[in-house]
């Protein structure tokens, strides 16, 4: 496997000019984090990007999923539905992609390979978390778990 941990270096170089956009454009990723104060959205949106960062770095899943979790827990709880919270996830990998197709320089296209592939493994992560949520609602209505139809057995019309 390749050293991914230039990337990670790479980004934390871009990571203040990565915030400042983000909080430029943060009334457009997430309605919460427009209600927040500088201080409170800074705050949020660094923690996101020291994620995005460790991801870089590791590859390692478990600790974004982890902390994907919490934060989208704690979003939920501020009254967020969970497609604004997964439309803030995918609009925070773009406005770093963006950012470091903006920068330029002779590393950018890998770094940007690099963070859409961060952004889609969150993505991913959400989207499992937003099914895993929706299954443990049905679940506690007593109603079946959404899921493919079952095939007919061979022989059967």
């Amino acid at each position: 496997m390749a050293d991914v941990a230039p990337h990670a270096r790479s980004f934390g170089e871009l990571r203040p000019v990565v915030l400042t956009r983000l909080m430029d454009v943060r009334s457009s990723l997430d309605p919460g984090l427009a209600q927040l104060d500088d201080g409170g959205a800074r705050a949020q949106l660094g923690a996101v990007l020291d994620q995005v960062e460790g991801y870089l770095r590791t590859r390692d899943d478990a600790p974004l999923r982890a902390f994907l979790r919490s934060f989208l827990t704690l979003r939920a709880a501020q009254g967020l539905a969970l497609d604004s919270l997964l439309h803030a996830v995918v609009a925070i990998g773009d406005t770093c992609v963006q950012v470091v197709q903006q920068r330029g320089g002779q590393d950018s296209a890998d770094l940007a390979c690099a963070l859409t592939h961060a952004g889609a493994r969150a993505t991913r992560l959400v989207v499992e978390h937003i099914a895993d949520e929706l299954d443990r609602r049905t679940a506690q209505r007593g109603a079946p778990a959404p899921g493919p139809e079952p095939e007919p057995e061979d022989g059967a019309s």
